[in-house]
């Protein structure tokens, strides 16, 4: 099994490389999200920003219920975060 395993992979190694990708932007811009990426301006210390976000509608019925996630540095989800102890 294993010398099989070994052949398979070495055939796999001189296949041909995987097509190479355009470089993701400083923003993440080109990189495949699931939903339409909006664009909130805003200023923070007199630097102007932008908070990226995707306002992702309910399948079905809405509930009435919202959903926030955060992520980065400015969100502090380190201190929300449950950690084991």
């Amino acid at each position: 099994m294993l010398l099989a395993a070994g052949a398979a992979r070495a055939e796999n190694e001189t296949s041909e490389p995987a097509p190479a990708t355009e470089p993701l932007g400083i923003a993440l811009e080109g990189f495949p999200y699931p939903y339409p990426v909006n664009l909130f301006p805003l200023s923070q210390e007199g630097e102007r920003l932008r908070v990226a976000y995707m306002d992702v509608a309910p399948n079905g019925d809405a509930n009435g219920r919202i959903v926030l996630l955060l992520h980065g540095t400015e969100s502090a989800a380190g201190r929300h975060a449950i950690r084991p102890p």
